[in-house]
């Protein structure tokens, strides 16, 4: 794995509570099922989804 998504990937991990975490777990699958998308473009689309659930959670 590359620095910069490594780096991404344990940003957005440690930021997760569990639920986040799990809800990561299901993404993942799915994408990895598609099996030609772009690494790199799973965590672009990860960032979005957690960015979105973060504005959708009362703080």
């Amino acid at each position: 794995m590359n620095t910069q998504v490594n780096e991404t990937v344990t940003s957005i991990l440690n930021s997760m509570n569990k639920s986040e975490a799990e809800q990561l777990a299901e993404l993942c699958k799915h994408f990895s099922a598609l099996d030609k998308v772009n690494r790199l473009e799973i965590v672009e689309h990860t960032k979005l989804y957690h960015s979105a659930i973060q504005l959708l959670t009362p703080q």
